[in-house]
């Protein structure tokens, strides 16, 4: 990875506190909920002989899953090659008395022993790679055999997070432009996202053949996250609070709808999935 590339990870934890929060305050802090809860069902489901599995966070950055399974008392440890990442996983375990392993790690170059773990997962980590089979091969190698992988990825394709970029961009050039007064040189690019780092567009049916030949059997590949582009926006207009108390449990129907359904149109249009497999 280039040290341009490497510096923007490291900026975007630098000066961040306390991230985790155990009360939804608006659509995405209940969308991560929600989700840290599915992947809790998804390890008790898929790895049900394991009295007490080794999870391991790869890429973990602020490690807000991990916290989460490690405040249900399950053996937890975070992994990221960002020291920025590291600190703000440990504020967080900190801020709730949580116990977890932090350990400094290039997943290409990878210090970690096979056979180490019994599920490996991560949350917005494969997308940044070009090229899958050096990665999921050393995530693989980790696993104990008949263990299982959980990774939640957000490639760049076509989404309803495409959708309310287009919408929202001019709104946000204006505000760009006339409030905040940034410069002009890239101020497009900002207005229509905001996101600096490397993303790759492969679907989810390339992910799972991905998967397949690293030595996994593909046990699922759920979609996710199909509305939260539509009610994200209403924290920024001091909706999101009411947004989440009033609507929370229709929010959560949706997900748990979206999450199984089965249908082209939504893996088409939803902006995220979930691959969980199991390896041989």
């Amino acid at each position: 990875m280039s040290k341009e590339a490497q510096q923007n990870w490291e900026d975007a934890y630098t000066d961040k506190l306390v991230t985790y929060v155990a009360d939804p305050r608006n659509p995405i802090d209940l969308e991560q909920m929600w989700n840290y809860k599915v992947i809790h069902k998804h390890i008790v489901n898929h790895l049900p002989n394991i009295k007490n599995p080794k999870i391991i966070e790869v890429g973990c950055g602020g490690a807000r899953n991990a916290l989460y399974l490690a405040l249900q008392g399950i053996d937890i440890t975070c992994v990221d090659y960002s020291p920025e990442a590291l600190r703000l996983a440990r504020a967080n375990f900190d801020a709730f008395n949580a116990k977890g392993s932090f350990l400094l790690d290039d997943l290409l170059d990878s210090n970690i022993s096979d056979n180490t773990f019994d599920c490996v997962m991560s949350f917005g980590l494969l997308e940044h790679f070009s090229d899958l089979k050096p990665i999921i091969d050393s995530l693989t190698r980790i696993i104990k055999p008949g263990g299982i992988h959980i990774h939640l990825v957000i490639p760049k394709k076509f989404s309803t997070q495409t959708i309310m970029n287009i919408l929202m961009f001019p709104i946000k050039l204006v505000n760009n432009l006339i409030i905040r007064r940034q410069p002009l040189r890239g101020i497009l690019r900002r207005s229509y996202r905001n996101f600096p780092h490397y993303e790759n567009t492969f679907l989810w049916h390339e992910y799972c053949g991905a998967f397949e030949k690293s030595r996994n059997e593909v046990l699922k590949c759920e979609p996710g996250g199909l509305i939260l582009p539509f009610i994200f926006w209403t924290q920024f207009v001091g909706l999101g609070y009411t947004i989440v108390k009033l609507f929370q449990s229709p929010i959560n129907k949706i997900n748990e709808w979206v999450r199984k359904s089965t249908s082209p149109i939504i893996y088409r249009l939803s902006p995220t999935f979930t691959i969980i497999s199991r390896k041989h």
